[in-house]
This record gives C-alpha cells, structure tokens and sequence, in this order.
C-alpha cells in the first residue's frame, strides 16, 4: 500500500478530525489517485469505518476548497470505496454545520452523492428546512429540483405550515415565490383558516374556540402546524376534542405521546380509553405518575373492552351458525 494512503488508516482511529482533514488537504490530489489505483487494499472489510472517514474527509476538503475539477473524481471515488453511506453523513455532520452547506451550492450536487436530500440532522432538520427558516431562496429551489420532499415525518418544522405562516403574515416577493413553489392557493387558504383555529384554541375560551370552529367550513383539520405537531397540543377540553374527532381530526401514537405533558389530563385520559393509540406508549412519556398509573388504567379497560366485544361477537356468530345448521 502506498504511503498516503496507509497514513490515513495508521491516524483515523487516534487524530481528531480536524487534524486529518488538514493532512489530507495538502496531498489531496496524490491520496485521491491513489485510492483509485489500489481499490484492493481499499476494499478490505475491515476497513468500512475508516473509508467512510476518509470519503468525508474529502468532501470536507472541497467545501473548504473551490477545487472543481477534483469533483468528477467523487462518483469514481463512491464506486470504488466501500463505506457507510450513515456513517459518511455521521461525520459530515460533524465536520460541517448544515446551515453552511446552503452557502456553498456549488458542492451540493457532490454533497448529495452521499448525503440523502431528505436526511435529518443532529437537530432533526433537513436541508430543506434550513432553507426556508433562513429564507434562502436560491438554495430552496434547488433543493426542491433536486428531489427534495416537502416535509419529512420526523422533522421538527413543517416548510409547508412555515412557508404559509410567511405568506399570511409578512407576504415579500421572496416568499411568495417561495410559497408559490410549494404551496397552492387552496391550500393557503386552508392554512389560514387552520391557524385561526390555533389562535382560538390557545385562548382557552370555550365560547370564542366553538364560534370560530362554527365560521369554518371544509377545513383539513389535521394540518399540521409550523413545529409539524398537529391541533392537540392546543386541546384542553374533552368537548372541544369530540368537536374536533367529528370534524374528521385524527389522532396518531405519536402525536399524544408528544404533548401529554402539556395537554389536560382528561383529554389524555379519553384518547388512550377510546381512541386508537398506544396507551403504554403514551403512559411511558407521561412525567405525571399519578396519571401515567391512570393512563395504564384507561389502556387496560379498552383492552377489555375490546375483549369482551369480540367474545360477544364469537358468541353470536355460534349461535347464527347453530340456528343455520338446524334448518339445514
């Protein structure tokens, strides 16, 4: 094995990152070739952790550096050096703040070889979100060109419900092209509505909260809110809840178990009792003992409940086939 090449692996374990993102940018072109021309030795098993350092390594050395024509070499590079596509992103993540990226569009397409478009961050934030938190709009189109999705699950911002907050609230050119891109004019009105709904929940004002759910009409209740959390976290009455279950609101695992610190209790209590939810999931998030051993309670009565239905319905069917075979 030549000597660069044999440095890096005898360093990765024991020299900080830094350090070798220095070494590497000063034989960046030599290390490169010689990747290239001894694939064996770089395709050893044992060596997965360390080639995943050394892709990111080099990338790291393109974004510090406008080298242009070392860029064609990285499919090469990818194609030849086997690796672990989350550890690469593990330690780009490290070597680089995602925010910095969106300043470097020049790199994003190499960046994108081994990044995935829709990949969260250590904050559980995508590029995307980056993008139109920072209203970068040159970065967002790009994104977005690339095959970027709109939203991901796991985000802690929705773009869409940010994108539409914008364009309601403080409409520049910059936003409302940005907004256009991603957002119809239907849906801009069903936000609207949607944040209102927002606003008047927060009040706590029974009275104000059911006058403003009277004034609206064919609104997608389940939206989801600039955090990408949905309408429960604003619900504090079990009234208000059937309201909102009857306007087609529908409630997910993951979405009570987010806020059942913050929420009333017996709203909690109703969901896990009646609703199709996880209650031991919800009960683990639950700070409060008292209700998290209620919340236990309320899962184990629909447990039964559900038990005793289906026993019902084992029973009655017996009996219909019995009454059907003595026709027979």
């Amino acid at each position: 094995m030549s000597s660069l090449l044999a440095s890096f692996y005898e360093n990765a374990k024991t020299t900080s990152i830094p350090t070798l993102v220095s070494q590497i940018s000063k034989c960046y072109d030599a290390l490169v070739e010689e990747v290239l021309r001894e694939v064996n030795e770089v395709s050893e098993v044992n060596r997965l952790d360390e080639n995943s350092l050394l892709i990111a390594c080099l990338l790291k050395c393109l974004y510090n550096n406008d080298v242009k024509m070392y860029k064609k070499r990285f499919s090469a590079l990818r194609e030849a050096v086997p690796h672990n596509t989350a550890l690469v992103c593990k330690y780009i993540n490290e070597m680089l703040s995602t925010t910095k990226l969106l300043y470097r569009l020049d790199n994003l397409p190499t960046l994108l070889l081994f990044w995935p478009i829709d990949h969260l961050d250590a904050n559980h934030m995508t590029l995307l979100n980056y993008a139109v938190s920072e209203r970068h709009e040159d970065a967002f189109m790009q994104l977005l060109d690339y095959g970027a999705s709109a939203d991901v699950a796991g985000s802690v911002y929705s773009n869409m419900a940010t994108l539409a907050m914008f364009h309601l609230q403080m409409p520049t050119p910059q936003i409302k092209r940005m907004s256009k891109k991603l957002i119809t004019p239907y849906q801009l009105k069903q936000y609207d509505k949607f944040f209102n709904v927002c606003d008047a929940l927060l009040t706590n004002n029974l009275l104000h909260i059911h006058s403003t759910l009277n004034g609206v009409k064919k609104l997608d209740i389940n939206l989801r809110t600039a955090s990408n959390t949905s309408l429960l976290g604003y619900v504090n009455h079990v009234e208000i809840l059937l309201r909102l279950i009857n306007m087609g609101f529908v409630i997910h695992t993951k979405d009570i178990a987010r806020v059942v610190n913050y929420i009333d209790g017996e709203v909690s209590l109703y969901i896990v009792r009646y609703c199709d939810v996880d209650g031991y999931e919800v009960a683990s998030k639950c700070q409060d003992a008292l209700l998290r051993y209620r919340l236990v309670d309320a899962r184990k009565e629909r447990e039964a409940a559900v038990v005793k239905t289906l026993d019902t319905s084992t029973t009655i069917a017996k009996d219909v086939c019995k009454i059907i075979g003595s026709l027979v």
